[in-house]
């Protein structure tokens, strides 16, 4: 997640998604859990990962598996209700 400063004011806006990856060692062919802490508003959630068994989940938490040891592109999509 990339945050892009704010021009007025020198500051970095907060985030509206939090990202939380359970703690601890991650071993290959296990099950990592992730979790989005979104605003109420959000809506219609899902994670990708190319390279994990199960590619697209959808929901505010996943249960990812990757076979072998390394670095993993992992994306969050949500949308959200304007009021």
């Amino acid at each position: 997640f990339e945050m892009t400063e704010t021009p007025f004011t020198g500051t970095k806006p907060k985030a509206a998604v939090e990202i939380e990856v359970e703690d601890g060692t991650h071993t290959s062919g296990m099950p990592v859990n992730v979790k989005a802490l979104c605003p109420l508003n959000a809506i219609e959630c899902s994670w990708s990962a190319p390279d994990s068994k199960e590619k697209v989940v959808s929901g505010m938490t996943a249960t990812l598996t990757f076979d072998k040891p390394g670095s993993y592109t992992v994306s969050f999509t949500t949308s959200f209700i304007t009021y």
